[in-house]
């Protein structure tokens, strides 16, 4: 799988906490980063995350993620997932990681980060922050699978839409990936994944009308049988060779496919 690492947007007085990493990792201004460990819940890994590096224990994190982005570190593949939290407390206790932190103002913090993407989360983190708006939308987040065996992948056909699509499904307040992998294809295919998938892609989806906002997050679980599971929702499983998809997306195909 891909290696999940989480933002923290921290904000306190209309403020944001920036830590500057230790010259050997870098020397740059940031937020508050961290890795995801195995199975472990997303918010969980924020408050973990942000008490280890900064000592902060008083902290409201908004539960849904405010941005997204994907990058590669050591020909590693990297999903990063921001999310905006509050606090009360304004010292800070740094861990070895970082040398200096600063509570800065919107414009002051995106004049001292350094990466592009954590210009775009202090921004959106501001946006959210001013917002009058109780119910400000934010995207949905989907995990889907994709089972390939060979030359070929199998899909869900739903009569009722006339459309195929790959089984999986919204993710769950608290849930990690793993969780909503696994309880997504127990209850559409009463399927046990019996080893671990690959992350290999992100699609994000914004309907023409602004109706419909989802990050469909991809994996790959390559088999050697073909296994048949029957769906609970009267889908039909369609195993579909390779030409299929890279007719319909040439760049997922590659991602499936590629060896």
């Amino acid at each position: 799988m891909a290696l999940i690492k989480i933002n923290a947007v921290i904000e306190h007085s209309n403020r944001y906490l920036l830590v500057k990493r230790c010259p050997e990792d870098g020397g740059y201004w940031q937020t508050v980063t961290g890795g995801v460990e195995p199975n472990e819940n997303l918010l969980y890994a924020v408050r973990r995350e942000v008490q280890e590096e900064t000592g902060l224990t008083d902290l409201s994190i908004d539960e849904n993620p405010i941005h997204y982005f994907t990058w590669q570190k050591n020909d590693n593949d990297l999903i990063e997932i921001a999310y905006l939290c509050h606090t009360t407390q304004d010292t800070v206790h740094l861990s070895i990681e970082h040398t200096e932190f600063t509570w800065a103002d919107k414009q002051e913090a995106e004049a001292i980060v350094e990466k592009p993407n954590n210009k775009v989360v202090i921004q959106k983190a501001n946006l959210l922050g001013k917002s009058a708006e109780p119910t400000l939308k934010r995207p949905d987040i989907s995990i889907k699978l994709i089972v390939r065996c060979g030359d070929e992948a199998f899909m869900l056909f739903h009569p009722s839409s006339g459309h195929h699509d790959f089984p999986g499904g919204r993710m769950e307040w608290g849930e990690s990936f793993d969780e909503t992998l696994k309880r997504e294809l127990k209850e559409e295919l009463d399927y046990d994944i019996t080893k671990e998938p690959k992350f290999i892609y992100v699609w994000n989806y914004v309907a023409e009308d602004k109706s419909r906002h989802t990050v469909h997050i991809y994996y790959l679980l390559t088999v050697a049988e073909k296994p048949h599971p029957v769906s609970s929702e009267g889908a039909e499983l369609h195993w579909l060779p390779k030409d299929y998809f890279y007719k319909k997306d040439e760049e997922l195909a590659n991602k499936i496919f590629g060896d």
